[in-house]
């Protein structure tokens, strides 16, 4: 937190610029709840239908309502941990001096999504290997594959940013992303 919330709103506001607007929850604003509900069930969906997190906490003997309570703290936790770190950095530090900069939206939305990507890198470069998705021994390979899966929903979360300006909307689905693949580790870390 201290790198990727910290460090940035202390430059933001050493040059200059609003921490207000970086910190807006923005939920009073037409459609960001219904976004927020609609683009969280739609992550939380496509997680289920297209990663296999669902047999790894049935493996763990959680099943059918059991489930919901651990799929919720892990939401909290990946809404802080990943999404509130990454999404604090990418779209209200650098997504927003990147429009100024630049004067065009969709240019910051653009370079702040493949850097994004890119920051994935090492971790999965790293850290991977066999078996795990998007793995190599070739460091390009490995930053296509960050550029390719990664891209798209950081322009989602660049054009939510863009459009609402709320800090809770993008972090919280940023967590949906997430909860789901990750709830498997947090009840073996806790249970």
């Amino acid at each position: 937190m201290l790198i990727h919330i910290v460090f940035p709103a202390g430059l933001i506001a050493w040059a200059g610029g609003s921490l207000t607007d970086t910190f807006d929850a923005g939920l009073r604003r037409r459609g960001v709840v219904a976004a927020l509900v609609v683009l969280s069930a739609l992550m939380f969906g496509l997680v289920a239908l297209l990663s296999p997190a669902l047999r790894e906490l049935a493996k763990l003997g959680i099943t059918g309502g059991a489930v919901v309570p651990w799929v919720l703290a892990s939401w909290a936790w990946m809404s802080v941990e990943a999404g509130l770190c990454e999404e604090y950095l990418f779209r209200a530090g650098l997504q927003s001096r990147l429009t100024t900069w630049l004067q065009s939206p969709i240019a910051a939305i653009l370079i702040a999504s493949v850097i994004f990507s890119l920051m994935h890198w090492p971790g999965l470069y790293l850290r991977g290997g066999p078996g795990t998705d998007g793995w190599s021994t070739d460091p390009i390979e490995v930053a296509a594959f960050c550029i390719a899966s990664l891209s798209p929903i950081a322009i989602l979360f660049g054009v939510l940013w863009a459009r609402t300006r709320s800090l809770v909307l993008v972090v919280l689905v940023h967590g949906a992303v997430d909860a789901l693949s990750n709830a498997a580790d947090l009840v073996s870390a806790f249970r």
